[in-house]
């Protein structure tokens, strides 16, 4: 019980880490998942297999399929790749929509240990996200820390901190506009 304690424990400050937005509790993984799967079944339901409610709603599934150590599973990597066709075909190639499914690939692909195939995904999900404009956004900033972490994984040395320095710089910037609203300045 320990290790599975903490286990999850360490697999909640990593998703904390990478920027993920989870409304679960470290302990309550398995009930995130379920409830993400409700919501696929309802998108799938109302709108149909191949609409961007499912895919959006995939998203949800394969974060919590992820946070649950399931990035390796054979369901996993099927779901991710079937919601990124998906959503290739609803909004092109180059969408900055595409990102959360190219970052959920990469940490599957990762997870998986296909490692130059995740980074050069991870990359892809940057681009897009350059793509789409100034200024930065946090979504960015997640993406260079997936990017980051796909190269510490492949054992790419140096090569993760460019990529984690800009996002830090990002995340600064973004507190400090966002204590500059706070303070009214």
């Amino acid at each position: 019980i320990a290790m599975a304690v903490a286990q999850a424990l360490t697999s909640g400050a990593q998703a904390l880490s990478r920027g993920r937005q989870p409304a679960i509790d470290v302990l309550v993984y398995d009930r995130a998942e379920q409830e993400a799967r409700a919501r696929l079944d309802r998108a799938r339901h109302a709108s149909g297999e191949m609409s961007g409610a499912a895919a959006g709603a995939a998203d949800e599934v394969l974060g919590a399929l992820l946070l649950n150590g399931r990035g390796w599973a054979t369901e996993t990597r099927r779901l991710c790749e079937e919601t990124l066709r998906i959503k290739e075909g609803l909004l092109g190639p180059n969408h900055a929509d595409l990102a959360p499914s190219l970052i959920n690939l990469g940490d599957v692909l990762t997870a998986a240990a296909e490692y130059d195939r995740a980074i050069e995904v991870l990359h892809r999900a940057v681009g897009v996200l350059e793509l789409a404009g100034d200024p930065p956004t946090m979504a960015l900033a997640e993406a260079l820390d997936h990017l980051g972490a796909g190269l510490t994984w492949a054992g790419q040395n140096d090569a993760p901190f460019p990529a984690l320095e800009r996002s830090l710089r990002m995340k600064e910037g973004a507190a400090a506009a966002a204590a500059a609203v706070g303070l009214g300045r």
